[in-house]
């Protein structure tokens, strides 16, 4: 009986650090995004967002996704930022730039210490910009700073699924 018990807390205890080995703790990961995109290469140093901070938007379709990116980046800190098509040399921005070629959904993201550069398709924008909001999120946690890094994600499956459990969901006959 004795040494059932002590077989059980070793089954226990291997499988809590088969977890544990799992969980991003021993994964190396910084940030926490879901979902974890194909590669993070990290960087030295970080980029502060601050209210100076131009939104580089070149062409007429990248200055409408500007907009849409502009209010949702201000529910994650809190004021929007200009919208402009130049930047100097020495100004912070977040620039997006748009692949019109590319009709998959992937994006990469650059931090560098003085800005930010978003490229993709029209989807790839869209799910880029989902990434770089959970960025802004943890930012807001470390005074408005992202690390310095590069993010390179496309979907697994070139198609999106949905399972309908018909066990659960009544069906018609028809």
């Amino acid at each position: 009986k004795y040494s059932n018990l002590s077989y059980n807390c070793f089954l226990w205890t291997v499988t809590f650090l088969f977890v544990l080995m799992n969980t991003q703790v021993f994964s190396g990961v910084k940030v926490d995004l879901i979902p974890l995109p194909n590669s993070i290469a990290y960087k030295n140093g970080h980029f502060k967002i601050a209210p100076e901070t131009k939104l580089l938007a070149g062409s007429p379709a990248t200055k409408q996704f500007a907009v849409l990116l502009n209010e949702w980046m201000q529910t994650a800190i809190g004021y929007t930022l200009p919208i402009v098509e130049t930047v100097g040399r020495k100004d912070h921005y977040i620039a997006i730039s748009l692949l019109a070629e590319d009709t998959t959904e992937k994006y990469r993201i650059a931090v560098k210490k003085t800005g930010i550069v978003l490229e993709g398709g029209p989807a790839g924008l869209v799910r880029g910009s989902s990434t770089l909001l959970q960025l802004l999120f943890h930012a807001g946690k470390t005074e408005n700073k992202i690390p310095c890094l590069v993010i390179v994600d496309r979907p697994k499956f070139s198609y999106r699924g949905v399972h309908l459990d018909v066990c659960r969901h009544f069906m018609p006959k028809e």
